[in-house]
């Protein structure tokens, strides 16, 4: 027998020291089952926020994108006006330049004529860059249609993006400028809150599946 293994003597007896240190193994990895379990939990709940963050920076890059291929959409198309417009002020310029022989003023009139044609279409598209109606993403500033539901609340006209509700105030502010019965709503987006339908008393105004993400739209009615 070892040094290690041997029993210790006290007076005439002989005491076993490893039966404590068993007792002491045993109740040590008694609560190891408790312990792995909490960590294997805390694992589980740390992947679904990280999935979760990824399906939000996913949404918002996809946004940003769709944002930044209308805003490339429209300068493309203003600087084409903008281009025909300095073309059409350079060939004015040389009909009534004064050192031509003969300015033929029906040939200054034209191009005076296309030259305002131009700069109304330029600012036609200016007006539609802003003023277009959105239906495929939700941002600051679009301008969005509002129709009514069949409970009295008014959802975003849209394409793939549903649960697009306007908020309570925007329809007080509608109903107050055009009367109680209201058939469509149109205005400017100011922000937009993300909300997820609850079971709790007032966390799920649409009637949606509980879990469901919707989005409240505060806008600018016109």
């Amino acid at each position: 027998m070892s040094e290690e293994e041997r029993p210790v003597s006290e007076g005439s007896e002989w005491v076993d020291v490893s039966a404590d240190e068993d007792a002491e193994s045993e109740s040590i990895l008694s609560d190891l089952p408790e312990d792995v379990e909490v960590l294997k939990s805390e694992v589980l709940k740390s992947r679904r926020k990280t999935r979760e963050l990824e399906r939000n920076a996913k949404e918002l890059e996809t946004r940003l994108q769709r944002a930044n291929d209308k805003s490339e959409h429209y300068r493309v198309l203003l600087q084409t006006q903008t281009s025909e417009t300095v073309e059409l002020q350079e060939r004015l310029k040389k009909l009534q330049c004064p050192n031509s022989i003969e300015a033929p003023s029906h040939g200054a009139s034209d191009a005076s004529a296309a030259i305002m044609e131009a700069k109304q279409r330029e600012e036609l598209w200016r007006m539609q860059a802003h003023n277009k109606i959105t239906f495929t993403s939700f941002d600051a500033g679009d301008l969005v249609l509002f129709l009514p539901t069949s409970t009295g609340d008014y959802i975003a006209f849209n394409k793939g993006c549903p649960f697009r509700y306007l908020s309570s105030e925007s329809v007080s502010a509608a109903k107050a400028k055009s009367g109680d019965k209201v058939e469509y709503i149109l205005g400017h987006i100011i922000e937009v809150d993300e909300c997820h339908a609850m079971g709790v008393e007032g966390g799920n105004p649409y009637g949606l599946p509980i879990g469901t993400t919707y989005f409240v739209c505060t806008v600018t009615v016109l």
